[in-house]
């Protein structure tokens, strides 16, 4: 690594101006970010646009892009993003990952008790994708260096050459090994600061580590199962290390926000007791009523069958009378009778029509009463308008909940220090 790599965090020496062959990194959102490397006519195709190289090139890390085309065909604005300078953590976040990645909260950890500053000399088994390779390479550059050694011959070569691209090549040195049945080369014995171990069985490796290592360096096996961490423990134990402990990191995210809600009513038992006693006063109160609704009714009815009664012996009186009268005076008078008892017959009809409507309007007007004493007792209970709920008295105040989507465990970091 040159001179002019910084340890701000960057891959790479620092720049101001954006030019053909950096490693830049397109951002629009966490999660939504593209590492390019710029080159002369080439073009960005996502869902924000078209986005062409050449309108990066001479503008300063950070500035706001806007795609020269819609993806959607002139149905909507064309889309934007920033052009960002990649670190480390960018990088582990947007590059391919062909293996389970070290996440950046168990990378501080290990960068921490690893006690690795700058000038450090670091072993690594487990290239993998590079990513803590990468991290590793920004701690220790420019006077440090970074050994790597990967299984996998094609993971080492495709490593190899994005350290490369990136210009991590004077920190990190790349090399297809097998640890755990090799051991690291012996040109590199008693010249390690720290070991980290990322493989399946890291105890066949620990004494591969102890050859490389100085005095009082450190070790760090990265186990994603508890039976590795005692195996690695035990051999760590035979090997004359200490100051041996299990590390297990577990992010917890927190959303603090004001709530407010309506403050509850708690019902007590004086509470129950006093609306137990007023339903029981409501349900005698409608009894008394009821009753007394009867009562007037059936005496309605009475008085409306005694008119009635009254109203039909009245007029056989006038008939018979009338009849008697006939009698005496002749056939004209016969005529007069007949007349008579026609008008006295209509009269009686009269009468019971009367009567008929007397009858009907009295059961109208006791309908009519029911119907009020019904309103009436259905208004004696206690309602709650809505709009009087609304206006309850409410209370606010802060919580910090959990959010539910969280990083779960990914491994156990075990630490030693070598005699």
């Amino acid at each position: 690594m040159t001179s002019q790599h910084t340890s701000g965090g960057l891959i790479g020496p620092f720049k101001n101006i954006i030019s053909v062959g950096d490693l830049v990194v397109m951002y629009q959102g966490f999660g939504q970010m593209t590492p390019i490397f710029v080159e002369t006519g080439a073009i960005l195709q996502n869902k924000h646009g078209a986005f062409h190289h050449d309108d990066l090139i001479g503008k300063k890390y950070g500035t706001k892009v806007v795609a020269r085309t819609s993806q959607a065909q002139g149905k909507r604005r064309p889309g934007w993003m920033h052009v960002l300078q990649p670190t480390a953590e960018l990088w582990s976040t947007c590059v391919l990952q062909r293996t389970q990645i070290v996440q950046p909260s168990d990378q501080a950890i290990i960068v921490s008790q690893l006690w690795l500053k700058g000038g450090s000399v670091v072993l690594e088994s487990g290239t993998g994708s590079g990513i803590f390779t990468t991290a590793l390479a920004r701690v220790v550059a420019p006077l440090g260096h970074v050994h790597t050694f990967e299984f996998n011959e094609h993971r080492a070569t495709v490593a190899g050459e994005e350290f490369i691209k990136n210009g991590l090549d004077q920190a990190v040195t790349v090399a297809h090994r097998d640890i755990c049945g090799e051991g690291f080369p012996t040109e590199l014995n008693a010249t390690a600061d720290a070991v980290f171990l990322d493989v399946p069985n890291p105890w066949l490796a620990i004494l591969h580590a102890k050859n490389v290592l100085k005095r009082g360096g450190r070790i760090c096996t990265y186990s994603p199962c508890i039976e590795q961490v005692q195996r690695s423990c035990e051999a760590l134990q035979r090997e004359g290390f200490y100051s041996i402990k299990t590390i297990e990191v577990r992010l917890r995210h927190f959303d603090v926000r004001e709530t407010s809600f309506i403050q509850p009513k708690f019902q007590t038992k004086e509470d129950t007791i006093s609306m137990f006693n007023a339903y029981t006063e409501r349900r005698a109160t409608a009894q008394v009523r009821k009753i007394a609704r009867d009562a007037a009714t059936e005496a309605e009815t009475a008085i409306a069958a005694d008119n009635a009664t009254h109203n039909a012996d009245a007029a056989a009186d006038t008939a018979a009378k009338n009849e008697s009268d006939g009698n005496k005076d002749g056939s004209v008078l016969g005529k007069r009778s007949a007349s008579s008892s026609s008008s006295s017959s209509s009269l009686s009809s009269s009468s019971l029509s009367s009567s008929s409507s007397s009858s009907s309007s009295s059961n109208s007007s006791s309908s009519s009463t029911n119907k009020k004493a019904k309103k009436d007792f259905h208004h004696t209970r206690k309602y709650t308008p809505k709009k009087e709920k609304d206006l309850l008295p409410t209370t606010s105040f802060v919580t910090a909940c959990p959010v539910p989507l969280m990083r779960g465990h990914t491994a156990f970091l075990t630490f030693a220090t070598c005699e």
